[in-house]
């Protein structure tokens, strides 16, 4: 069986290790790792990298356990006990520790510039842990449980780098005795909902049996069982009781957003403009993926409700108008963005 393995390079350095950090990074090129091309301050961006990465190879290390529902009894124990190892590792980059692998190195580099908290950390492994341990989420209450480690770990994370402010060597989230928790989870929950409604389909063919995050009493609820999604895939044809679980969830998730939106209009006065422009565009590129699917008319399975590049490009340039912020910048990035190798999806 397979361990956690944070990487490992000739000629170790700092610089390389925050290189090795990017290029986890931008795999799949997710939307947070497209927004976060435009800080301005390099220190931020390889702070995003590093935090991201280290959290990215442990998600996407328990994604890869094959036959995850079936694990023997030794076999969950391997992998729980993988994941504790893993987050005292973290726990030790916390304190300073130097690790001869490049995740870990950068880090620790990170930590002791950016005065971040190890809660974010700690959920993420207890998570990866309901995902050794669990199969199906029964309820929204479940589902919400995951989210703290899965969506809004990651997301206080990035909230914080978004308004850290240097404070003599080090960096400090710009409002005190505020966690950005408190700011980041009501967004994150919805970027996680509009992540799972867009790719259903897709993690139908993961593991054995395809996984499914709708909580079970959703599907109950408008009669949809876990054999009608596959015959949808496999069809491309949905039908009513299907539309209206959509229609449900993206109502649902528009309340979270309403209410993530309201929240960080009060942090916008602190912010800086390239932190601002990142973050909402962020949260634009989550909503007209919604708009999509409920263009699409809510079926998933055809392929036609995902952002396309030059929808991306386009909606960037929209937002660099509302903040007069970078056009130029953008433009580079959004050519680079459009000349991409077969014009590669952009995920999430």
């Amino acid at each position: 069986m397979q361990t956690i393995d944070f990487g490992t390079i000739e000629n170790l350095s700092l610089e390389s290790g925050y290189s090795y950090c990017e290029n986890i990074a931008k795999q799949k090129n997710p939307f947070l790792y497209y927004v976060s091309r435009f800080f301005k301050d390099k220190n931020k961006f390889k702070a995003f990298c590093s935090s991201y990465a280290s959290m990215r190879i442990v998600d996407d290390f328990i994604d890869g356990i094959s036959n995850r529902n079936n694990l023997s009894k030794d076999e969950m124990k391997f992998y729980l006990n993988e994941i504790d190892r893993c987050e005292t590792q973290i726990s030790d980059c916390h304190t300073g520790k130097d690790f001869e692998n490049p995740i870990l190195l950068a880090l620790s580099d990170t930590f002791q510039n950016f005065n971040f908290s190890l809660k974010p950390w700690t959920k993420l492994a207890d998570a990866m842990r309901w995902d050794i341990e669990r199969f199906r989420f029964q309820t929204f209450e479940e589902f919400l449980d995951y989210t703290e480690g899965a969506a809004v770990a990651p997301a206080t994370v990035f909230m914080y780098t978004l308004m850290a402010k240097r404070n003599g060597l080090i960096y400090d989230f710009a409002i005190k005795g505020i966690d950005p928790y408190f700011y980041a989870k009501d967004l994150a929950i919805f970027c996680y909902l509009t992540h799972i409604l867009r790719d259903i389909s897709r993690d139908l063919e993961l593991e054995e049996t395809g996984l499914i995050y709708l909580p079970l009493e959703d599907l109950n609820e408008f009669t949809i069982s876990e054999d009608d999604l596959r015959q949808f895939k496999k069809s491309k044809v949905i039908n009513r009781n299907f539309q209206k679980l959509m229609m449900y969830q993206i109502q649902r998730a528009r309340k979270y957003v309403e209410k993530g939106e309201e929240l960080i209009r009060e942090l916008y006065r602190k912010m800086d403009v390239d932190c601002r422009f990142i973050l909402n565009l962020l949260v634009s590129l989550y909503k007209s993926t919604m708009d999509k699917i409920e263009k699409v008319g809510y079926n998933v399975f055809i392929g036609r409700h995902e952002m396309s590049v030059f929808e991306i490009f386009m909606t960037t340039l929209h937002k660099t108008r509302e903040h007069s912020f970078g056009k130029m910048k953008t433009v580079g990035f959004g050519w680079s963005l459009l000349t991409m190798a077969a014009l590669k999806r952009i995920e999430g």
